[in-house]
This record gives structure tokens, sequence and C-alpha cells, in this order.
């Protein structure tokens, strides 16, 4: 089944049900009212406390101009006991803030990939769920472990100026992206077990990636272009958001959702 072949079927399994299809949407928009109650709880203190981390770096780096050399940089800020209790600070606002972006993830995204596998294959909400909370948790934290990864080598090679670091950050980032495509499997594959998304993800690779891209990209580009029009007008912002976005987000997962489940047919 080509791309083409897909998008057809996955419009009409949209609809199939209505209901599914408008309360998929509604819990993918009470999910971004979370988070965005979420984010103005941390926002402030967060930049506080950044700020402070970078005012101490600014001074500690003037000094490093008559003093030492770059690479005792890291050293001088750690011994500084503001800058420790910022820094540490920064890390606990930010570790919160994803900590409760998951929770309210596996509270509002679990019904409303619930409700777009309804009209794609039937499930029973209480082994779907379970299913999705572990699953949810497993791949959060492996992201984070492997975000985190990244940028610890990235940051390294940046401040040691070594070369090749622009081919070595499109391998780390093409790895970012195919953790992300078998996390997107994993939550399409329930009730599967969860080594089929693996198994799924290599075996039907060609297709598989594709509808994943086409995905991604979709997603991205609205919710960039509802960023764009913002500037402009916000209730175009706004407009673009509601008929344009949100709607895009149980028609890529139930894209994927019949990309994984009809895939013979």
């Amino acid at each position: 089944m080509t791309l083409t072949q897909n998008l057809s079927k996955t419009w009409k399994r949209l609809f199939k049900v209505k209901k599914f299809f408008w309360l998929a949407i509604l819990f993918d928009l009470l999910f971004f009212v979370a988070l965005s109650q979420v984010y103005w709880v941390f926002f402030t203190p967060a930049t506080e406390a950044a700020l402070q981390a970078s005012d101490f770096i600014q001074q500690e780096m003037e000094k490093l101009a008559e003093t030492t050399d770059l690479t005792e940089l890291n050293e001088m800020v750690m011994q500084n006991p503001e800058f420790v209790a910022a820094y540490h600070k920064l890390l606990e606002l930010i570790g919160l803030f994803l900590l409760v972006s998951l929770i309210a993830w596996i509270v509002f995204k679990s019904f409303a990939w619930y409700f777009s596998y309804q009209n794609v294959k039937k499930v029973k909400l209480k082994k779907f769920f379970l299913n999705f909370l572990l699953r949810s948790i497993f791949w959060f934290f492996a992201l984070m472990i492997y975000v985190l990864f990244m940028f610890w080598v990235l940051g390294k090679l940046t401040f040691a100026q070594t070369t090749g670091i622009s081919a070595l950050s499109t391998i780390l980032w093409a790895g970012f992206f195919a953790l992300l495509y078998f996390a997107q499997l994993s939550l399409a594959s329930i009730p599967q077990k969860f080594k089929n998304a693996f198994i799924l993800g290599v075996k039907y690779a060609r297709k598989l990636v594709f509808v994943y891209v086409f995905n991604l990209l979709l997603v991205i580009a609205l919710l960039a272009l509802s960023f764009y029009a913002v500037k402009f007008s916000p209730y175009a912002g706004f407009a673009i958001f509601f008929i344009l976005f949100l709607p895009s987000l149980p028609f890529t997962r139930t894209n994927l959702l019949v990309a994984t489940w009809l895939k013979q047919q």
C-alpha cells in the first residue's frame, strides 16, 4: 500500500465514527491547555534562575579573558555557591516541568490515542491505558536521556572547538528522530508486544518511514504556520491552530494506525 493509498484509507477511517474524531480533538486540546498552564507556572522562576546562572557565567568569562584559560570556566563557575544554587534551582524546575508535562500527556493523550484507535482497531480501554502508560514512561525517559547525552556531546565539542561537529550533529539528530519513530510505532502497535514496534519498524520501514516523515512534517508545518500567523494577526494564528493544526493530530495518528494495522490491505 502506497502513501497515497494509505492517506485515502486514513481519510475514510478518520470519520468512520465521527464522535471519536471530535473526542480525540477535544483531548488533544485539553492536553495543550494543561501544558500551557504548566508552562506559565514554571516559566517565570525558571527564567529568573537561568538569568542568574547566565550572569555568573558572564562575570567569570570576563575574568578569564584577563587571568586564565577558557577551559577552566566550568571549574570556576561550579565553585561559586550562588551559581550552583541558581543552577540547581533551574534543573529542579525543568525536571518538575517535564514530570508534570508527562502526567498531562498520559492523562489527556491516552484518551486522544484511544479514540483514534476506535476508528481503526477496537481496543479495550483498561488494557490500552496500561500499555500507553508504561510505553509513554519508557519513551519519555529514553528520549530525555538521549537528548541530554546529545547536547552533552555537542557542548563538549563546541567548547573544545573540535572540527567535524556539523557531521556529528547531523548523526545525533538522526538518532533522535529514529528513536521518535520507534516511539510512535510503539504507541501505534498497542496491544501487541513492546518488541513488535521494532520488528514492524524495520520490516515495513519502506512504508512506515514515509508515513512517519509525512506526519512529522505536516504537524511541524501547521504549528509553525500558526505561530508565524500570530505575528501578523492573533486571530489568524488561533484560526490556523484550531482549524488546521488540531485536526491534523487525529489525522496523523490515524494515518500511522492505518499504516500499522492495515499494512497488508
